[in-house]
């Protein structure tokens, strides 16, 4: 999805509206770690200030990501204000102005980068997941095995004796 902003650009000050609602087929396409299964939906402006063009706005709705833990996929939900600005002159200036060279910006795109930049490093399900037995694979959260993993390096068993001392 692309924003023209050709008719921004005969005037000095001006605004325009925008909400959008994109589907899942839209976004990240490719990826295998963050799908949608609802649209997300963008309102905001886009507008003029002399030189300079920008964009503010508010993206809502839910991906559905996987646990850095347990590996199973849950819903995230979304809530994302946007403030970009964008110049067709360059500036070495401000790093935070993004520099187009023509009249179109890929909203699509913009959208995809400010999700991904506002996600956690960690993905949890839960705060207090408890992942995967090292041992088995079985999901923790779900069920409890019987695997024994207190296995330690022989040459390391002495070390047990100064934690576990009565």
């Amino acid at each position: 999805m692309y924003i023209n902003i050709n008719d921004l650009s005969n005037k000095k000050n001006s605004s325009k509206e925008i909400n959008v609602s994109l589907k899942p087929d839209m976004l990240f396409i490719g990826n295998s770690e963050i799908k949608t299964n609802k649209e997300i939906v963008f309102s905001g402006v886009t507008g003029r200030v002399d030189e300079m063009f920008y964009l503010d706005g508010k993206l809502s709705g839910e991906l559905i990501l996987m646990c850095s833990r347990c590996l199973e996929d849950f819903i995230y939900p979304i809530d994302i204000e946007i403030h970009e600005k964008f110049s067709a002159v360059p500036n070495d200036e401000d790093e935070s102005v993004i520099f187009i060279d023509s009249d179109i910006i890929n909203l699509t795109e913009l959208i995809e980068n400010n999700i991904l930049m506002s996600l956690p490093i960690k993905k949890l399900c839960s705060e207090d997941c408890q992942g995967l037995c090292q041992s088995c694979g079985c999901n923790l959260n779900k069920k409890t095995c019987n695997c024994d993993n207190g296995n330690v390096d022989p040459r390391l068993e002495k070390l047990k004796e100064l934690f576990f001392t009565e």
